[in-house]
């Protein structure tokens, strides 16, 4: 079963001096921040510095999107894969059954950008999920049929 659609990822360097703000947590890059590639929505990026061009963050992008670029990871290793996504999902759960009794019935389980899961919410009520995707990237990246269990 697959979390994430696996991708090759895709160099993006930044046109501005981002580098710090990434690191700090800031996790949409608008187009003026990017040097734009020609790549599919949902395609896997790995975030360049724009003067050594070294690795500075993983994120999932989207051209045609007001948000290109979402931020996913700013710590080595730079990988998106179902073991990154089960473990951010894992993370999840355990926060919200640490919050929540079993007499709460409707909660947010997974908050997106909150979460480290760019562009994903997932609404619990009762015995059902809601899932919504936002933007093209997540629509992309994301796999709802592995998602839902």
């Amino acid at each position: 079963m697959a979390l994430v659609r696996a991708s090759r990822p895709r160099q993006i360097r930044l046109a501005k001096d981002l580098t710090r703000f990434i690191k700090r947590g800031h996790c949409w890059l608008y187009s003026h921040a990017i040097e734009a590639i020609n790549a599919p929505a949902g395609s896997v990026a790995l975030i360049v510095d724009r003067r050594d061009e070294k690795p500075v963050a993983a994120g999932i992008y989207d051209a045609s999107h007001p948000i290109p670029l979402r931020v996913c990871r700013t710590q080595p290793p730079y990988e998106l894969d179902d073991q990154w996504c089960a473990q951010r999902l894992e993370n999840c759960v355990s926060l919200r059954s640490s919050t929540f009794d079993e007499q709460t019935s409707g909660y947010r389980l997974v908050a997106g950008e909150g979460d480290g899961l760019p562009g994903l919410i997932v609404d619990v009520y009762a015995d059902v999920a809601v899932l919504k995707l936002d933007g093209g990237a997540p629509t992309s990246f994301y796999e709802p049929s592995g998602l839902a269990r």
